[in-house]
């Protein structure tokens, strides 16, 4: 039976001001580094390794970039068989490159062989199986350690880091205002009889009236700005709150900005539909508005609109539907990174998050970071697109992928859509979307868009009423933002 073993690096430095500022003298150091003190170090990515690190030394903790060279869609990922040599080498990388002896490792899984084949250094002394081996580098600085996890067949993985540190690695621009507060809502819990509610006030996220894409913006658009793009494209229908704030984003950054305004998923409910609220604003933050028809496909049009730009010379990134990728998803598990904190301090332990799902990013991310930080709040997602089953795919397919970003483990189990609260079709308001705006006003001072926050609120007092919870249980709602809409649909709510 062969013995596991499980490399654990992770890097602490204690400050920037020691790192060497000439990237290239950096790189031959790095370089130089590796070929001298480590024998059969078989690193094929060598190159890319050094690239990775100088593209993450600044902004944001080097630690776990670690993490991100083992997963197979990085884009420095490297074959299976070399994977140890790779974050080996990057491990030792960044501790050159910071000057500190403290070096920890990032999970990464070998095999007894792969120690002699990859992990040696120059004086490898005899293996033993129930001791801990470890590298010194020429000033008998530990750099790394190897140590046994199992006796068994099996390859294990035990990684317990806080989300936090696994966001950690994933830079942002700071745009938007973070963390957002989770506040009670005292009225509407007693109006309701039950359970203790709370709303996560995605809406306050600042720029552009705020919003949960907004959220998922900081963390995309700096993977634009890297690139040097010089156009933002994206899409959605007239009144689309994701459009509004890429628009807002865009005017932020001294981007230009492009959307595609899809026609025909819905009839325009009300005369000012087509030029109210988030339309209004779409043209106030100074976005070019391409008009193009409804094909179910939610991001042909966009695509087309980047081919179309990139052939007229410009720099254009590509923004989904939504924000929700698995980048997108990565970034809305900041909000769980928030929401375990301040429930912590405010005395209670959250029994669900109820929230409205349809392009699925947003639901994604609250899945994979619970999975870690929150394991026994259940993510309860109000399918408002009318196509739950459309919706739970989508939720399934960017949380598994921003679980593998996150080395996290996904249990498709606690992928969780409600149907029957989208009323007869997406954005058209139904009976219980105006009740739940009006007692969000009414009750709480918080305004519901009639598309998205309306119905997930709607969805959630469903629930209630059928007896979900317990009235000694305290459930959260996020409320995604999106009051701008309200104006394209006053005429429709009878308010």
């Amino acid at each position: 039976m062969n013995a596991t073993y499980r490399a654990v690096i992770s890097i602490y430095p204690r400050g920037d001001n020691e790192i060497c500022s000439d990237p290239e003298q950096r790189q031959n150091e790095n370089i130089n580094f590796l070929q001298s003190n480590w024998t059969n170090c078989v690193t094929p990515s060598l190159s890319q390794d050094v690239q990775s690190v100088r593209r993450w030394e600044r902004g944001c903790c080097p630690a776990m970039i670690l993490e991100q060279l083992r997963r197979p869609r990085h884009p420095y990922a490297v074959p299976r068989t070399s994977l140890s040599a790779s974050v080996l080498g990057t491990a030792i990388a960044l501790h050159n490159c910071h000057r500190r002896p403290n070096v920890g490792i990032g999970s990464s899984i070998f095999q007894p062989q792969a120690y002699a084949l990859c992990l040696a250094p120059r004086s490898t002394p005899d293996f033993d199986a129930r001791t801990r081996e470890c590298g010194y580098n020429s000033d008998r600085r530990a750099i790394a350690g190897i140590s046994i996890v199992s006796q068994t067949d099996r390859t294990m993985q035990i990684d317990r880091r806080p989300l936090s540190d696994r966001l950690a690695v994933f830079p942002r621009l700071g745009l938007a205002n973070l963390p957002t507060p989770l506040e009670p809502m005292k009225r509407l819990t007693a109006h309701l009889g039950g359970p203790r509610l709370w709303v996560k006030r995605e809406d306050a996220t600042g720029l552009g009236f705020g919003g949960n894409k907004l959220r998922k913006l900081d963390y995309v658009l700096h993977e634009a700005l890297s690139s040097g793009t010089d156009t933002i494209v994206s899409g959605g229908v007239v009144q689309s709150n994701s459009q509004r704030q890429v628009a807002a984003v865009a005017a932020k950054l001294g981007l230009a900005c492009h959307l595609a305004i899809y026609h025909g998923r819905l009839e325009p409910p009300t005369p000012e539909y087509k030029t109210s609220g988030n339309a209004f604003l779409n043209r106030l933050f100074g976005a070019q508005l391409h008009d193009v028809p409804w094909t179910g496909d939610r991001n042909a049009a966009i695509r087309t609109l980047v081919g179309d730009l990139q052939a007229k010379g410009r720099k254009p990134y590509f923004v989904p539907y939504g924000v929700s990728n698995a980048l997108g998803a990565v970034a809305y598990a900041t909000t769980i990174a928030e929401i375990e904190p301040q429930a912590a301090q405010l005395g209670f332990a959250p029994t669900a998050i109820v929230h409205c799902t349809g392009s699925a990013g947003t639901q994604a991310g609250l899945v994979a970071g619970a999975a870690v930080a929150m394991p026994n709040t259940r993510i309860v997602g109000i399918d408002i697109d009318a196509e739950p089953a459309r919706v739970r795919a989508d939720v399934v397919a960017f949380a598994r992928e921003a679980s593998d970003l996150l080395d996290i483990p996904f249990d498709e189990a606690r992928v969780e859509v409600v149907a029957g609260h989208a009323g007869p079709a997406y954005g058209v308001p139904h009976e219980a979307t105006i009740e739940a705006i009006q007692l969000a006003g009414r009750l709480e001072a918080l305004a519901l868009d009639p598309v998205y926050s309306g119905k997930g609120l709607a969805g959630l007092i469903a629930l209630i009423r059928q007896g979900r919870w317990r009235n000694d249980e305290d459930v959260i709602f996020l409320h995604t933002g999106g009051a701008p809409a309200l104006f394209a649909y006053q005429s429709a709510l009878g308010i």
